[in-house]
């Protein structure tokens, strides 16, 4: 069965990594994503003459049926011998992010709702000017890093969907949260 369709997920712009070690393995997190039952192809594209050297285990033979090559918009089945190191790691559990309920009652307020370019904070703290603000996405990953607090926060370069923006006191470690959420840019 050959590749068919469009990719279901890409990572852009990736570089080689390597692990100083005999039978190291380099791990490519990729952003969590919902994969139905079903048959999945995952390997790379090298869009350059960079060397990438992928692992080929000799000692474990293959069925040339499931390693495909795409050269010039061709798939072919792939005549090397062994495997190719490539593990995908699959979960059937949701990620455990380990955040709690948001408190609704923040003294953070804030518009438009849905955003798209700015999100304008009203912050009612007595000591908001030493305020650190941070986004994350819905598992806790950071998109947006944190900066000094201002009342408006740029959020033209995420992508549509529902985030958590922090506001931190550094002096004190209290944090107050609130969803927001972005529509298309």
């Amino acid at each position: 069965m050959l590749p068919v369709g469009p990719p279901v997920y890409e990572k852009l712009n990736q570089t080689p990594n390597y692990v100083d070690s005999i039978n190291g393995f380099y791990t490519y997190l990729t952003d969590p994503i919902y994969l139905p039952a079903g048959t999945y192809f995952f390997g790379y594209r090298q869009t350059n003459a960079t060397i990438l050297n992928l692992g080929l285990d000799t000692n474990t033979p293959a069925d040339a049926s499931r390693k495909f090559i795409n050269f010039n918009g061709n798939w072919t089945t792939s005549q090397l011998p062994g495997m190719w190191m490539i593990r995908p790691a699959f979960s059937s559990q949701p990620l455990d992010v380990g955040s709690n309920e948001i408190n609704s009652h923040t003294p953070i307020n804030l518009f438009p709702v849905p955003a798209k370019d700015l999100i304008n904070i009203s912050f009612n703290h007595a000591d908001k000017d030493r305020m650190n603000i941070k986004v994350t996405d819905v598992t806790g990953r950071m998109v947006l890093k944190p900066v000094a607090f201002s009342p408006q926060l740029n959020v033209s370069s995420l992508s549509t969907g529902v985030y958590f923006l922090h506001i931190s006191d550094p002096v004190t470690g209290s944090e107050f949260i609130n969803k927001i959420v972005i529509s298309g840019n």
